[in-house]
């Protein structure tokens, strides 16, 4: 059962995740809102003349058909591990309901 709850709560960040309008490869990411931890990194790529890849970023929030999900460096706040559980418990509740 845990991992059934931890595979519907991976495709539900993913999934929710690749729908954000505008993804893209080529986007750059936005500086503004970010944490010192990835400021920090950023410096380290420049200080090597180099760019730091998109795709290792987390985005802030993340837009799913739960709602706005909240992170801080990948970390889920509070708010958004509540919202996770409860989805799940609610879904799990509906696959009882329908399946006894």
């Amino acid at each position: 059962m845990k991992q059934t709850c931890a595979i519907l709560l991976g495709l539900l960040l993913v999934t929710g995740a690749c729908n954000q309008p505008g993804n893209s490869e080529e986007k750059k990411p936005e500086t503004a809102g970010e944490s010192a931890s990835i400021e920090k990194i950023r410096e380290y790529y420049k200080s090597y003349g180099m760019d730091m890849p998109a795709d290792i970023l987390v985005p802030a929030e993340v837009n799913s058909s739960i709602g706005k999900l909240d992170y801080d460096d990948g970390r889920p706040l509070a708010e958004t591990v509540t919202k996770a559980y409860d989805f799940l418990d609610r879904n799990r509740a509906v696959d009882v309901f329908l399946t006894n």
